[in-house]
């Protein structure tokens, strides 16, 4: 099974106008319940600072005024030097010029909403996924944790994942162009890619974000080209031309942002990121095992910004055996497992990485923060887990291999459950749910060969696909709805206000 189907060349489909309708729907659906369940805006991060600072940069660049300078708060300040204020982050200029604050972030988030699953399809149908296997993972990107980090918690967070899908589509297709010419305009997608990263979050996470998108860069040059009989040579050359390239016109498109917060910080007591200077070098601890795997398998408020859900949580369980090294299972598998791994307390690996100038004193500071860029990885493993659950119809032994990944989640319910701790029972229907499909997908077709059969085989994903939405964001929207959310934290956050 080549990484890039044949199916999909480029050329928009009946299926990718379905799949594209049925994302922008359950978007449309999201947004709804986030539009009207509004009290999630009294979360302080939004109160006291996006809302009013971008409202500020609304009213400015309606009088086509550059905002340079804050007067309104800490008796005044540099305000489009601040790396957060907005500035040169499209997403934030073009919603708050146009609306009241309060409307002009629910538009922007349903903009980020938009480009992050949008993108996410467009990479999975680039790296030969079917339409469903796409949208599969699309609504696990999208509706994961990126529908936390934009619309609950860890705002910046957002400000950089929205951009990871369509910064790796870029370096795809400069790969793929057979001509130099042809590679310019995907340098540019990501290097614009890139310009919105620094404008979303300078510092941490536009670090993070640049060493995922080099590790693709190296992945699809030097390991895995897409263009066969490349040599040692060619792989080198167009992996370097391509790194600079989008980097280069990355700071070009992003100039007016990242130079001026340079200037700025550089008066400042974090001048360069060293917290040391305050004080307080780290904002938070490493996870321990305990709490990161709690996170990871959980649900609820406490893990949702790092949680999987249950559907994510078998089909990446089970991508790697199921799709080898199709649609680059090896480095999305890899980019997950590492980034998990620096979450913890020092490791081998952050020796590692702490070779990379200022990366140890940004990474310490928070090193939970990293998981701003893990969320691709499910996300693009899911997708292939179901694209590559046909080729596997008929091999009984594969049914054995199915039921590890419920296995593993009872497992890991029951040792939490030992120290007191509750993964929700949302996951394990969840999880038990997508089991059961994937078990039938590979037995029906075997078991009863006829046409019908093999219809209903083939709307399986489908399904998935559903269980996918429903757990968490389903589970969220019913629980606002009835007033009686799963979890009683968010009780504060799912009111009409």
């Amino acid at each position: 099974m080549s990484e890039a189907s044949p199916r999909f060349a480029g050329r928009i489909q009946r299926a990718d106008l379905i799949a594209i309708a049925v994302l922008l729907g359950l978007t449309a659906i999201a947004a709804w319940n986030r539009f009207v369940y509004d009290a999630w805006l009294t979360r302080h991060d939004l109160l006291t600072f996006f809302l009013p600072w971008m409202g500020y940069l609304g009213e400015r660049l309606r009088d086509f005024d550059i905002p340079g300078w804050d007067p309104y708060l800490f008796s005044g300040h540099p305000f489009a030097g601040d790396p957060e204020s907005g500035w040169m982050f499209l997403p934030a200029m073009l919603a708050f010029p146009f609306f009241g604050a309060i409307t002009a972030l629910k538009v922007m988030i349903v903009l980020q909403l938009i480009v992050a699953g949008t993108t996410t399809y467009w990479l999975g149908r680039l790296l030969g996924l079917g339409a469903v296997a796409s949208l599969i993972a699309a609504v696990i990107f999208e509706f994961g944790q990126f529908l936390q980090y934009v619309t609950y918690c860890c705002t910046v967070r957002g400000f950089v994942a929205m951009w990871l899908p369509l910064a790796l589509i870029g370096v795809e297709l400069a790969f793929r162009a057979t001509r130099w010419r042809d590679r310019v305009a995907p340098w540019f997608l990501t290097g614009f890619a890139i310009s919105q990263m620094f404008a979303g979050w300078m510092g941490q996470g536009v670090v993070v974000a640049l060493l995922v998108i080099a590790a693709w860069v190296g992945y699809r040059s030097l390991l895995s080209p897409p263009q066969g009989g490349w040599d040692v040579q060619t792989r080198l050359v167009q992996g370097v031309t391509t790194g600079v390239a989008t980097v280069v016109l990355g700071v070009a498109l992003g100039a007016a942002g990242i130079f001026l917060r340079l200037n700025v910080n550089a008066q400042t007591n974090l001048a360069g990121g060293d917290y040391e200077r305050l004080g307080q070098p780290h904002a938070a601890n490493p996870l321990t095992i305990e709490p990161l795997i709690l996170y990871i398998f959980g649900s609820g408020y406490t893990s949702r910004a790092v949680a999987l859900g249950g559907a994510a949580l078998v089909l990446t369980m089970i991508a790697p055996f199921l799709a080898g090294r199709c649609f680059g299972i090896p480095y999305f598998l890899g980019l997950t497992l590492v980034v998990y791994t620096l979450m913890l307390d020092t490791t081998p690996l952050h020796e590692l990485f702490y070779l990379i100038p200022r990366f140890q004193t940004l990474h310490e500071h928070s090193p939970h923060q990293i998981s701003t860029v893990v969320a691709i990885g499910p996300a693009m493993l899911s997708g292939a887990a179901v694209e590559a659950i046909r080729r596997w119809r008929g091999r009984w032994w594969v049914l054995a291999l199915l039921i590890v990944p419920m296995a593993v989640i009872v497992l890991v319910g029951r040792w939490l459950s030992d120290i007191g701790r509750w993964l929700g029972w949302e996951v394990y229907i969840a999880a038990a749910l997508v089991t059961a499909l994937l078990i039938l997908a590979i037995a029906l077709p075997v078991l009863w060969r006829n046409a019908a059969v093999l219809r209903l085989a083939n709307l399986l994903p489908a399904l998935i696909l559903v269980v996918a939405f429903l757990q968490p964001t389903g589970v969220e929207i019913a629980g606002s709805i009835s007033g009686n959310p799963p979890d009683e934290t968010y009780r504060q956050f799912f009111r009409p206000d």
